[in-house]
Formats: structure tokens, C-alpha cells, sequence
């Protein structure tokens, strides 16, 4: 009998960074993140195929394959594994240390607390997506992936 994974999390952390998803069980289908980088086009329909027992993903757009989940976490984020996916990988669940009531408490009262986080200064050739004009034709692609996925200027 196959080993059975703890899909509830791996389902959530796939729709934050995919989207919305169809299907369920075993196999679900997502839009797939790696047809514009290989095609230079995505596909309107979800053609991702992630089997969530095995941990196998196969596009059938771009023919993308992973033959395991770390693989494709890998591909999705430029070869490194962020902290989430390790805790899904691992099966592990975050439990909270403290509650929000602590956490609210602890950024009021912290001696620190005054201490304000700066964004990352970024390369002068770099500029954030929000500060880009969306006429600029070079962006296009760009801007069609976020609007089918939801996302127009009002939201960024």
C-alpha cells in the first residue's frame, strides 16, 4: 500500500503559489508556472498535473517533469527550498510558540519594538513590479499572467 501523505498542507501551500486548483484525491491540476519560461506563453486552462501521494508533476503544455516534490519546489523558486517547503517535505506541521495576544504584546512592549524593518535595496537595473508603468510593452506577458490569475493594478 502507497504511503498516504498529509496532502492539507501541501494543497494550501500550492494554491498560495499557484492558484486555484481543480480536481482532488490524488490528482489535481494547477496552472503551470513554468510554461511561460519555457514556451514563452501559458496556457489558459490548468494543465499541471501535481499526483500529491507520489509527489510527481508533469505539464502537459510545456512538458515539464518532476519526479518529486522537491524538484518542483526547486523549479518554482530558481533551484532553493524555502522554510515552508522543507516543513512539507519533512511532513512537519508549525505549531504557533506564542499566541497573537503574546505576539501583539511582545511588539508593543519589546524594547526593540521601535526599531523599524527596512525593504531590500535593490539593484539600480531593478525595479519593483509595482512602480512599473502597465503600458510597458516589454512587461506585457507579465501582466497577462496576473490578470488571469486575478490580480490587476488596483490590487498591486
Amino acid at each position: 500500500m502507497a504511503k498516504v501523505r498529509q496532502t492539507t498542507g501541501l494543497l494550501a501551500y500550492l494554491e498560495r503559489r499557484l492558484g486555484s486548483f481543480r480536481g482532488g484525491g490524488r490528482e489535481t491540476e494547477w496552472f503551470c508556472p513554468f510554461c511561460i519560461d519555457r514556451l514563452g506563453d501559458e496556457s489558459a486552462s490548468r494543465k499541471l498535473y501535481v499526483n500529491v501521494v507520489k509527489g510527481k508533476a508533469y505539464c502537459f503544455k510545456c512538458d515539464y517533469k518532476a519526479s518529486n516534490l522537491a524538484q518542483m519546489f526547486r523549479d518554482m523558486n530558481g533551484g532553493a527550498l524555502r522554510y515552508e517547503e522543507l516543513e512539507i517535505l519533512k511532513g512537519e506541521v508549525r505549531i504557533p510558540h506564542a499566541s497573537v495576544r503574546d505576539s501583539v504584546l511582545l511588539v508593543l512592549y519589546e524594547d526593540d519594538a521601535d526599531e523599524v524593518l527596512k525593504p531590500q535595496e535593490l539593484p539600480e537595473h531593478v525595479r519593483w513590479l509595482t512602480q512599473c508603468q502597465w503600458e510597458d510593452v516589454a512587461l506585457q506577458p507579465v501582466y497577462r499572467y496576473l490578470e488571469r490569475r486575478g490580480v490587476d493594478e488596483a490590487k498591486m
